[in-house]
């Protein structure tokens, strides 16, 4: 149990060549991040000696992946618009984890990870002047290499998404909104000699409910 700061840097940039149309790109660097990890494993043999503990003083580190973002928003007319967006995320950096012994050295493990591709597709459609209705469709690749190698803890895969949701203005300066996501996820195994398994058939379904004020 521990924790750990890091700086980072989110950039972005809006354009609007129309009136009606946006285009935006965003950009998010990369984080390494190092940890104290507890090593201590206390072992209950049979007979009269009891249980025995030893500690091995490990560090861990660990890098999230810098990541891509472009997307385009476009009004067809009073009632419709549509939007979409594209990215990519440096999912390959992640794959190596390094741990830190006194007495073994440098130990580094691979995940057998491998960069990402997302796709979106929505649209919007405004009811009234309070009332908002949105649409869409994602598609995320996997970032395993090979879906019979993947970690236990973090199962994942070629996946997709469909999501529908309302937004209605309470004010001029205030909004709420419900949404929902249903998550249609690529099987997966772990081969793992102490966690091994597999995510058959894997769905997920999101719900949320947002409010916001502007002031």
């Amino acid at each position: 149990d521990d924790g750990d700061w890091d700086f980072g840097a989110r950039l972005g940039v809006l354009y609007e060549p129309t009136p009606s149309t946006r285009v935006g790109l965003t950009w998010v660097s990369e984080a390494e991040y190092e940890f104290d990890v507890d090593g201590t494993v206390t072992i209950g043999p049979i007979g009269p000696i009891g249980p025995i503990t030893h500690t091995f003083p490990l560090a861990a580190g660990i890098t999230a992946p810098q990541q891509v973002m472009g997307s385009v928003y476009h009004r067809l007319n009073d009632r419709w618009a549509v939007m979409g967006n594209l990215g990519w995320q440096d999912w390959s950096e992640f794959a190596e984890a390094t741990l830190e012994t006194d007495n073994l050295g440098t130990v580094t493990s691979s995940m057998m990870l491998q960069d990402t591709w997302h796709a979106a597709f929505g649209v919007q459609y405004t009811l009234d002047e309070k009332t908002r209705l949105h649409g869409g469709v994602a598609f995320d690749t996997s970032m395993y290499e090979d879906q019979s190698q993947s970690s236990f803890t973090i199962p994942s895969g070629e996946t997709w998404r469909f999501g529908a949701g309302m937004q209605v203005a309470l004010s001029p300066q205030s909004d709420i909104g419900v949404a929902v996501e249903y998550v249609d996820s690529e099987e997966n195994a772990s081969p793992s000699a102490l966690v091994s398994g597999s995510y058959v058939d894997p769905t997920m379904v999101f719900m949320s409910v947002h409010y916001s004020h502007r002031f």
